[in-house]
């Protein structure tokens, strides 16, 4: 359904009321009236919405009310989310771990297929990110949670972390959140059975263990 916008002219107002799981909340506007919609996909730059912090926006009409587009922080809240810097930690891990397959496949004997699964996997997922993002901007057909919850436990994690960061998706739901990182140390463990000499003794001491019960 299209959205009609009220000229584009920039309002202020403030977050009255905000819900992280889920992405989206309520922005009061200065002078009073109704209060406006706001998600998580029309907040603009890093900054991630708090109850009370001054904003600007534009306000449309959408099909369900009023709706905030291109919103940003004013005043203290820009300052605040400059100083934080969310998303430093995701980004370090996303780039620290192609170094470290390098080593493993140059020092300890890795098979040097192990890099080209993860950078294959890596884009793969960067891409369906920057779909789904853009499906849910539109209103089209979503990508599920668990297919990319599947992608990243098979080795396309590092791209989930860098699309999470570049088109600020699926950063605000904090279940979806708590399960992707536990498909990054599932994966991570995974990688260490498999492929390291210590791993794969404890993998086979493992399965031994479940083939001949005593």
């Amino acid at each position: 359904m299209a959205q009609r916008s009220q000229g584009g002219a920039l309002r202020g107002g403030r977050i009255a009321s905000w819900q992280a799981d889920r992405g989206f909340g309520f922005v009061e506007p200065d002078g009073g009236g109704d209060r406006v919609f706001v998600h998580i996909h029309d907040v603009q730059g890093a900054w991630r919405p708090q109850v009370g912090a001054r904003v600007r926006f534009e306000l449309t009409h959408s099909p369900k009310g009023l709706k905030a587009l291109r919103v940003r922080p004013v005043g203290a809240a820009r300052a605040s989310s400059t100083l934080r810097a969310p998303g430093m930690f995701s980004l370090a891990i996303a780039l620290a771990i192609w170094p470290v397959l390098g080593w493993a496949v140059l020092r300890a004997g890795w098979p040097a297929a192990v890099v080209g699964v993860y950078a294959g996997m890596s884009v793969l997922l960067f891409a369906m990110y920057g779909f789904d993002k853009r499906a849910a901007q539109r209103g089209g057909p979503r990508t599920p949670e668990v297919t990319l919850q599947v992608m990243a436990v098979s080795g396309g994690w590092p791209g989930a972390l860098l699309a999470q960061q570049l088109f600020r998706h699926k950063t605000s739901k904090q279940s979806f959140r708590r399960v992707f990182w536990v498909m990054v140390v599932v994966n991570l463990v995974g990688l260490w059975l498999l492929f390291s000499d210590e791993g794969s003794v404890h993998l086979r001491a493992a399965l031994s263990l479940l083939l001949n019960p005593r």
